[in-house]
C-alpha cells in the first residue's frame, strides 16, 4: 500500500495497451512487458518505491 497517499494503486484503463505502454515509456516509465491473465485481460506495470501504477486492456477479444 502506499502509505503516503492510501491507495493501493492506480489503475489506468486502455483500449490500446501497447500504445499507452509505449506513451509512457516516452515519457520516461520503466514498464514491465505486458501479462496477459487467462480471462482476457492484459496489464502492464510502473513500479516505485511502495507502490506501483497499473495499465489494463482487454487482449485477445475479436468482437464481430
Amino acid at each position: 500500500m502506499n502509505a503516503p497517499f492510501g491507495i493501493d494503486h492506480p489503475l489506468f484503463a486502455a483500449h490500446d495497451i501497447e500504445g499507452f505502454r509505449q506513451r509512457l515509456i516516452a515519457l520516461g516509465f520503466n514498464m514491465t512487458a505486458i501479462g496477459k491473465h487467462p480471462w482476457g485481460t492484459s496489464t502492464s506495470l510502473a513500479m516505485f518505491n511502495g507502490c506501483l501504477l497499473e495499465i489494463m486492456g482487454i487482449g485477445g477479444i475479436h468482437l464481430l
